[in-house]
């Protein structure tokens, strides 16, 4: 399992974006658009490999803290 954040999301549709802890941006679709996932979760997820690129899949909530940004830069504090 990887862990990422949730930099982008159309809920309407389920698509997304995460940032993962390389910095590295993976794109996802949500199997099921009623799950609440919002933009700044922390998240973990595996990873798939197309031919158009790496899929996050299998994505499940960690820290939901609505509105507060993470960093996973060691030398920046989480922001309130």
């Amino acid at each position: 399992m990887r862990l990422g954040i949730i930099i982008s999301l159309n809920n309407t549709v389920g698509i997304g974006i995460i940032k993962d802890v390389n910095g590295g941006k993976i794109r996802f679709h949500l199997e099921s658009t009623n799950k609440p996932f919002f933009v700044h979760d922390l998240v973990s997820y595996d990873i798939y490999i197309l031919e158009s690129g790496l899929v996050a899949i299998n994505l499940k909530l960690v820290i939901a803290e609505y509105g507060k940004q993470y960093s996973f830069n060691p030398k920046t504090k989480n922001v309130d």
